[in-house]
C-alpha cells in the first residue's frame, strides 16, 4: 500500500528535522570536545587508547552499571568486615573501571592495599611489604590523578601514603620502606645537593628531536649507540654510569672531552624519569628553556596572539615585550633555529613579564580560559598578592594560553627555592610536594585547603628535623642503612611559613594544634644550637620563639637552664644513665657512617646531660658511675651491634679503646666453656 500524500510529507519533514538536528549536533561536537579538554575529562587521549576495561564499563553497560557499582560496593564492604583485603584488591580494580571518576574508591583501594594487604606479611619479609605500600603509591599517582586530575583529595591521600606509612613509625618495617624509597630517589635524582641538579634538570629539553639540536649531546648519544647502549631505554644506567653498562660505553663517558656534553645529557635522562615514571614536575614558576614543548609553534602563536589586537594574555604579554625580543621571537615563528643564548635571553625577557602586577588586565581575561590554580587567586584582593603569587597567577593565565606549547609548571624548585636545601629522598619531601599540588587546587578558605595547609606545614618541619640523611644501601641479608638529624639552615623559611599559614587560615579564637608541637621544634633547636656553642643562631631563635609567643621574655642562659630542668624533673638514676649511654650509642653511630657535625651535637649533648644531672643529684645513692665508664660501654654496643664497615671506622677512629675492647671479648670468648659442655654440679653442703 503506498503512502497517502500527507504520510509522505510528513515522512520528509521528520527526515528533514532529524538532518537539520543531526546537523546541529555535528557543529556543537567540535566546541563540547574542546570543553572536554579544557576541564581534563579526556585523560586517555595522550596514550592513544582507552584502557578496555573502563571502555567497556562506561560506554557499553548503559544503565546496568549503576546497579553493578551498588552490588559491587556492598560486596567490598562485607569483604571489609571479614577481612579478605586480597580479594577487596580485586573487588576495587574493578570498581574503579565502573566509576573512574569517583575519587573516593581510589583512595579507599590505595588505602587497603598500603595498610591491609601490606601487614598480612610478617616483619621478617619487608620486602613483600615494601612491594604492596608502593602498589598503593602507583594507584593514586600513576592512575587515579591522571584520571581525576582536578581531585585535591586525592593529592592529599598520596601525601599522606608518604608523611605516615612511609615517614612515621607506626609500621614494624618502616626502615626498610624509607632505605628503599630513599635508595629509588637516588638513584632517580642522584645524591644531594639537589638545587643546581634540579636547575639543570628543569632546563633540559623534553624530547629527544630537541636533545639532538645539540650537536655535542647528538655525538655523544650516537658514540654510546655504537657501543651497544641506547640512552633513552636505560636512562638511569647512562646517568649514574652504572657498572652494568659495557665497558666501551663506561670509557666513552669517563672522556673528560664529553664531560659537558654528559651533564646536558644526564639532566635530560634524569628530567624523563623524574616526568615519566614518578610524575615529579622539576621545573619552577619561572619558564625554563625545558618548559617550551615546541618553539617555533610557541612563537608563532605568540606573534599572531601579539599582532591580532585582540585582548589576550599573549597579547598583553607581546605588548610589554623589548623590540629586539620580539624580533626574535619573529624569526623563530618564521622557523628558523634559535640558539641557546637566544632562547634564553627571549625566556629572561618573558619572565620579567610575568612578574608585572599589571600583566593579567580585566579586558585580558575575559575570553581568556582560567585554569583553578589562577582562580584561586583572582578571588583575592590583586594588591594582597605577594610577588611570588603574582608571578605564579601569571604564569598560570600565561601557561593556560599556550596550553600545547608549555609545560605545566614545576613544583620542585618552587619548593627549594623557599624553603631551603630539602633532601628528596626523604618521604616527608614527597608529602610537601604532593601537598603543594593539592593547594593548587584547593578553594580559598575552605576546610580542605587548611587541611592542606597543615599538611604542607608538617611536612616541611619533618624535612627540616630529618634534613640530613646518611644513606647506605643494603644487601640480600641486610636492610639500607638510615640515620637523618636535623638540617637548621631552613629554620627560617619554616618560621615564615607557619606565620603565613596562621595569618592566612586562623582567626584570634582558632588554635593551630601544630603550634606547640613547632614551638617544641624551636625551643629543640636553640638547645642545639647552645650545645655547638653556637650562642648567636641560638639567642637569635630565641627572640623569635619570645616573639611568636612560645616563650616568656628571658636569657639564652635563663632558657637552656629551665630547658635542662624540664627535662631532668622526675628522672631516676636509671633513666639519666640509659639517656647518656643512648646519646654516646648515637654519636659512635653518626661517627662510624662520617657525620661528624652529627656526632659533636650527641658527644656535647651527653656531656652537658650527664653534668647537669650531678649538679642537682648529690646524694650518694644518686650518684652515676664516671662518664668514661658510660663512653666505654656505649662503644662496646656499638662493636656489638654495627655493621662491619661501621665498626671499621671505629677502629680508624679510636684505635686504642677499640682494640682493648675486642682483646677484652676475645679473652672472654676464650675462656667461655665450649658449646655443648654441661655445667658443672654446684658444690655439696
Amino acid at each position: 500500500m503506498r503512502p497517502s500524500r500527507t504520510d509522505l510529507l510528513r515522512r520528509i519533514v521528520l527526515a528533514a528535522c532529524a538532518l537539520a538536528l543531526a546537523l546541529a549536533a555535528s557543529l556543537l561536537l567540535s566546541a563540547i570536545q574542546v570543553q572536554r579538554e579544557n576541564y581534563e575529562l579526556n585523560p586517555f587521549t595522550e596514550e592513544g587508547n582507552v584502557p578496555p576495561g573502563v571502555e567497556f564499563a562506561t560506554k557499553c553497560l548503559g544503565p546496568l552499571r549503576p546497579i553493578f557499582i551498588i552490588n559491587l560496593w556492598m560486596r567490598a564492604s562485607n569483604l571489609q568486615e571479614e577481612g579478605k583485603f586480597f580479594e577487596l584488591n580485586d573487588l576495587c580494580r574493578l570498581i574503579t573501571q565502573l566509576e573512574p571518576r569517583f575519587p573516593a574508591i581510589w583512595a579507599y583501594w590505595a588505602w587497603n592495599v598500603a595498610y591491609n594487604c601490606s601487614v598480612k606479611f610478617p616483619a621478617s619479609q619487608p620486602q613483600e611489604r615494601w612491594r604492596w605500600v608502593k602498589m598503593g603509591i602507583e594507584i593514586l599517582r600513576d592512575d587515579a590523578l591522571r584520571i581525576n586530575p582536578r581531585a585535591a583529595g586525592l593529592y592529599r591521600e598520596l601525601s599522606w601514603l608518604y608523611s605516615h606509612k612511609i615517614g612515621q613509625d607506626m609500621d614494624d618495617a618502616h626502615l626498610f620502606y624509607k632505605g628503599w624509597h630513599a635508595l629509588e630517589m637516588q638513584e632517580a635524582l642522584g645524591r644531594p645537593p639537589y638545587l643546581e641538579r634540579l636547575e639543570a634538570i628543569a632546563a633540559a629539553p623534553r624530547s629527544e628531536r630537541e636533545l639532538r639540536r645539540d650537536t655535542p649531546v647528538a655525538a655523544l648519544l650516537d658514540a654510546l649507540k655504537a657501543a651497544g647502549v641506547e640512552a633513552t631505554k636505560q636512562p638511569l644506567a647512562v646517568a649514574n654510569r652504572s657498572s652494568d653498562l659495557p665497558q666501551a660505553a663506561l670509557d666513552i663517558l669517563n672522556i673528560p672531552a664529553n664531560a659537558e656534553a654528559f651533564a646536558r645529557l644526564e639532566a635530560f635522562l634524569r628530567a624523563a624519569v623524574l616526568r615519566d615514571r614518578l610524575k615529579l614536575e622539576p621545573g619552577d614558576v619561572q619558564l625554563s628553556l625545558g618548559d617550551v614543548l615546541d618553539w617555533s609553534r610557541f612563537c608563532a602563536k605568540l606573534r599572531d596572539q601579539g599582532v591580532a589586537g585582540r585582548p589576550s594574555p599573549g597579547n598583553r604579554a607581546w605588548q610589554l615585550l623589548p623590540p629586539n625580543v620580539r624580533a626574535a621571537i619573529e624569526q623563530a615563528a618564521e622557523g628558523k633555529t634559535l640558539p641557546h643564548d637566544v632562547k634564553g635571553g627571549i625566556l629572561a625577557a618573558l619572565n620579567d613579564v610575568l612578574k608585572m602586577p599589571d600583566l593579567c588586565r580585566q579586558e585580558d581575561l575575559r575570553r581568556a580560559e582560567i585554569p583553578p590554580e589562577a582562580a584561586v587567586l583572582l578571588k583575592r584582593d590583586r594588591a594582597s598578592l605577594s610577588p611570588h603569587e603574582t608571578q605564579k597567577l601569571n604564569r598560570f593565565v600565561f601557561g593556560a594560553a599556550f596550553r600545547e606549547e608549555l609545560g605545566k609548571p614545576g613544583i620542585m624548585l618552587r619548593l627549594m627555592r623557599r624553603l631551603g636545601p630539602i633532601d628528596w629522598r626523604l618521604p616527608e619531601a614527597h608529602s610537601l610536594y604532593w601537598t603543594e599540588r593539592s593547594l593548587d587546587l584547593a578553594e580559598r578558605d575552605s576546610f580542605n585547603e587548611l587541611n592542606a595547609a597543615r599538611e604542607r606545614f608538617w611536612s616541611a618541619f619533618r624535612c627540616c628535623q630529618r634534613g640530613r640523611l646518611r644513606l647506605v644501601p643494603g644487601s640480600d641479608k641486610e636492610p639500607p642503612i638510615w640515620e637523618a638529624a636535623p638540617n637548621y639552615t631552613m629554620v627560617d623559611a619554616l618560621i615564615q611559613l607557619h606565620q603565613e599559614d596562621m595569618a592566612r587560615f586562623l582567626s584570634a579564637e582558632t588554635q593551630d594544634p601544630a603550634r606547640e608541637a613547632f614551638f617544641n621544634f624551636l625551643r629543640n633547636a636553640i638547645l642545639d644550637f647552645f650545645i655547638l656553642n653556637d650562642a648567636k643562631n641560638a639567642s637569635r631563635l630565641l627572640a623569635q620563639l619570645i616573639e611568636l609567643g612560645g616563650e616568656p621574655p628571658m636569657g639564652l642562659s635563663d632558657f637552656t637552664t629551665r630547658r635542662f630542668n624540664d627535662l631532668l624533673r622526675g628522672m631516676t638514676t636509671e633513666q639519666a644513665i640509659i639517656n647518656v649511654h643512648n646519646l654516646f650509642v648515637r654519636m659512635f653511630e653518626w661517627e662510624s657512617l662520617g657525620d661528624m657535625d652529627s656526632a659533636a651535637t650527641c658527644e656535647n649533648y651527653a656531656r652537658l646531660f650527664y653534668t647537669k644531672y650531678k649538679e642537682g643529684h648529690d646524694a650518694p645513692r644518686l650518684r652515676l658511675p664516671p662518664i668514661e665508664n658510660l663512653w666505654k660501654r656505649a662503644l662496646l654496643s656499638a662493636i656489638l651491634h654495627f655493621r662491619k664497615f661501621q665498626v671499621d671506622e671505629l677502629r680508624r677512629l679510636h684505635p686504642a679503646p677499640v682494640k682493648d675492647i675486642e682483646d677484652e671479648l676475645k679473652r672472654l670468648r676464650e675462656s667461655a666453656p665450649p658449646e655443648g659442655a654441661k655445667p658443672a654440679p654446684p658444690p655439696r653442703p
